[in-house]
């Protein structure tokens, strides 16, 4: 960028900045203070301020806050520290079915791992849960996990329209749905009999959660799958 257009670009950040709303223009003054003491070149500096005013403006018309579109300040100078971080983190699988496994191996992993150790701490001789409603509470719980991304979390993200995120009452009614069929599977499982949901011993299920969670672990890293519970960074 030559001078001409760095100038430019300053005249038309001005301009964007007269339209923000008192909120927006505040987090863009902390903004340009915390670029200037981590030393970032002024044209790097002009032209992420003309990235995000542009943006900024347009979508406070639907009462969208800087914040909300971008994360705090410390969020936003630290992906313009570690570019690399950044453009891994907007490559993050959010397919349903990768997240749905990865939720699964992480409640198969924690349920097998309870329930191993609390045969041992009651000394009782086989596990608590019976396999096939260890492996089916997983499995509904994934999808449960899911849904709350879907509903409340991934609107949560940097950079998120939020205006499309169901009202509270709607989320909250989706939730409560969901975790009764969750319950109410988990119920029927009990009156399957004992032959097809053993209990087995608590090794067995320490041993499952132990292996469904070197598998979770693997295929995150392998295949970058975004976390269903995370929320705003």
């Amino acid at each position: 960028m030559n001078a001409t257009e760095l100038q430019e670009k300053k005249q038309q950040n001005q301009e964007l900045e007269e339209k923000l709303t008192k909120k927006n223009t505040e987090y863009i003054f902390s903004l340009k203070k915390a670029m200037d003491e981590l030393g970032i070149s002024e044209t790097e500096k002009v032209e992420k301020l003309n990235e995000m005013l542009t943006e900024i403006v347009d979508k406070q018309k639907s009462g969208q806050t800087a914040r909300s579109i971008y994360g705090t300040v410390t969020h936003v100078t630290n992906e313009m520290k570690s570019p690399n971080a950044t453009a891994q983190n907007k490559e993050e699988n959010t397919r349903p079915l990768w997240m749905w496994l990865d939720n699964t191996l992480l409640l198969l992993a924690v349920l097998g791992l309870v329930s191993g150790v609390s045969a041992f701490i009651t000394k009782e001789q086989t596990s608590t849960y019976g396999l096939l409603s260890t492996v089916v509470m997983a499995a509904v719980g994934g999808g449960v996990f899911y849904m709350m991304y879907h509903f409340i979390y991934q609107y949560e993200k940097p950079g998120a329209d939020r205006s499309k995120r169901p009202s509270m009452l709607k989320m909250a009614g989706i939730m409560l749905v969901a975790m009764f069929v969750w319950m109410l599977i988990y119920a029927g499982t009990l009156f399957v009999p004992p032959v097809l949901n053993p209990h087995v011993s608590g090794w067995v299920m320490i041993l499952i959660g132990g292996l469904s969670f070197l598998a979770k672990m693997y295929l995150k890293r392998q295949f970058n799958i975004a976390s269903s519970l995370q929320s705003r960074r």
